[in-house]
């Protein structure tokens, strides 16, 4: 694992340590409103009400407008497993394994995905 990638993971756990240690998750100011299994879960990003996220090496991409009931959008297998998900404009930079892929995304009320 590289520097930066042990640096960003220690940043993450002190953040949710931080944030677990206030009442902002207290029940009063908290209530879960969906949950979906997925197994396990490397990258996470979002843009709105869409979502990306990893299943190995698998990027889906999910509507969560209503987070009781979120709606698969796409599926879309890449050629090793997922690492990180980050989006920027209309983009999804997706690494794996062995590369980075663009992808793009238009988020719209019946969003499409292209690679």
């Amino acid at each position: 694992m590289s520097g930066f990638r042990i640096v960003k993971h220690l940043f993450l756990v002190l953040l949710l340590s931080a944030f677990l240690s206030t009442s902002l998750f207290a029940n009063e100011n908290c209530e879960l409103v969906g949950h979906l299994s997925i197994g396990s879960c490397r990258a996470v990003a979002a843009v709105d009400h869409i979502a990306f996220f990893n299943k190995g090496a698998t990027v889906v991409i999910m509507d969560f407008t209503n987070p009781a009931s979120p709606k698969l959008l796409s599926e879309i297998v890449t050629p090793g497993r997922v690492n990180d998900i980050i989006t920027s404009g209309e983009h999804a930079l997706v690494t794996h394994d062995n590369s980075l892929q663009i992808m793009e995304y238009r988020c719209t009320r019946h969003a499409g995905f292209s690679r």
